[in-house]
């Protein structure tokens, strides 16, 4: 690297998967761009449930080892490859999507993301509330309006409503103009969801890598014309997760909602924020800093 970017940076590592002490915080070489890359400055990052599962191994997925874990940023362009258009060193961005499908992390002092994947941030929008609404913000809209095919006037429930994709979608619903019934347990069960269907009504299961249910009522879905969907953000395409990113922008702009924060961690202390991610400790967003 040449100008202000340094040869090495700090960034949380794994050499192979496994539990969180796995995770290492280290120096690595920082990343090079391509001619439709941008090389971003890290300012903040967000932990999410799936970081977990792709650092474990439990969602396989191709991993460049040393692998940078996580997939959330908020930071500043340091260089921009020259078919990246629009983009240029000191501007404001964000991104939802790295650490997956062979693309590097964010959790490191610099990260290189594909253009098509990253975004400029709004100068009326609060950047920690913007990084820890990114992922959930995003699954909400694509569960929603992506699969969903949210309308206006229709009724949607929202299993699971005071979590962070939960408080979400049940703002943005609202916001569509959709009448909204909330189920704020945390424990919501697909099979009881199939009853609460209209003819016609349309399913969209987001239940991680967990077992869920031990049968669903299939019949009842034959019944009333309806149907299921299972949804996994890391499979939407970069138009999809455009849109969703407007949609984060409109939420945070348009809603009372904000994501709430749990606690701010240094870099450093990424192996603990999983262990408590994992442990089911977390009520709200870790956000870490790489300074």
């Amino acid at each position: 690297m040449t100008g202000t970017v340094p040869d090495l940076m700090r960034a949380a590592y794994i050499d192979s998967v496994g539990p969180a002490d796995h995770i290492h915080h280290g120096w690595l070489p920082v990343p090079s761009i391509g001619p439709t890359d941008v090389l971003v400055s890290v300012a903040a990052v967000a932990v999410d449930p799936v970081d977990t599962f792709v650092r474990s191994g439990a969602y396989a997925t191709p991993l460049p080892l040393p692998f940078v874990v996580g997939r959330d940023l908020v930071g500043e362009v340091a260089l921009a490859g020259a078919g990246a258009v629009g983009f240029t060193p000191g501007q404001r961005v964000w991104c939802d999507s790295l650490g997956h499908a062979g693309r590097q992390g964010s959790f490191a002092q610099y990260a290189t993301v594909p253009a098509e994947r990253l975004y400029t941030v709004p100068r009326d929008i609060d950047e920690e509330h913007l990084v820890a609404a990114a992922h959930p913000a995003a699954s909400a809209w694509l569960a929603l309006f992506r699969h969903g095919r949210l309308r206006p006037g229709e009724t949607v429930y929202i299993g699971g409503g005071a979590g962070n994709v939960g408080g979400a979608a049940v703002a943005m619903a609202s916001r569509a103009g959709a009448r909204v019934h909330l189920d704020t347990s945390g424990h919501g069960v697909l099979a009881d969801a199939v009853d609460l269907l209209a003819r016609g009504g349309r399913l969209v299961a987001m239940v991680g890598l967990g077992t869920g249910p031990a049968e669903l009522p299939l019949s009842r879905l034959y019944t009333k014309d309806a149907g299921i969907v299972g949804f996994a953000i890391s499979n939407a395409t970069t138009a999809d997760l455009a849109e969703a990113a407007g949609g984060v922008v409109s939420v945070l702009r348009d809603t009372p909602w904000r994501p709430r924060i749990a606690d701010r961690l240094p870099l450093s202390m990424t192996a603990q924020a999983h262990r408590r991610l994992e442990a089911g400790e977390v009520r709200g967003r870790l956000i870490l800093t790489p300074s």
